[in-house]
């Protein structure tokens, strides 16, 4: 159960990340609980970190790997 909640946050935050005008630095956790309700106690049963600090340093990263480009990205996007 732990790998779908981690999908899950990640693609929250991605999504967010595409059009930062729809999440204020400041209210990036209540947007994410929002988006998923029950994704914060679902984490908390599974013993996932789920605190402010560490949610706003991977939305923080994922921002900056949008801007200087990511291999991730590169992967997906590269035809064989």
């Amino acid at each position: 159960m732990v790998f779908p909640l981690v999908i899950q946050l990640a693609d929250i935050l991605a999504h967010l990340a595409a059009d930062t005008s729809r999440v204020e630095d400041s209210q990036l956790i209540q947007t994410v609980e929002s988006m998923a309700p029950d994704l914060k106690s679902q984490s908390q049963s599974n013993a996932l970190v789920w605190d402010e600090v560490s949610i706003e340093s991977w939305f923080a990263w994922i921002l900056i790997e949008r801007t200087h480009g990511s291999s991730v990205v590169q992967l997906f996007s590269t035809q064989s």
